[in-house]
């Protein structure tokens, strides 16, 4: 997945265990099980 965060893309693996549509987010975990919340704009890519 890349996303944008905080002026910079950023490529990762990641897992996505929710969806919020209320929150416009996608919550997800990386390899070492840190749970990342991302807002629906900030998604670039998803392979």
């Amino acid at each position: 997945m890349t996303y944008f965060e905080d002026g910079y893309l950023l490529t990762n693996y990641m897992t996505v265990i929710d969806i919020d549509p209320l929150n416009n987010a996608v919550i997800c975990t990386d390899a070492f099980y840190n749970k990342i919340t991302l807002q629906f704009s900030n998604i670039v890519d998803v392979k």
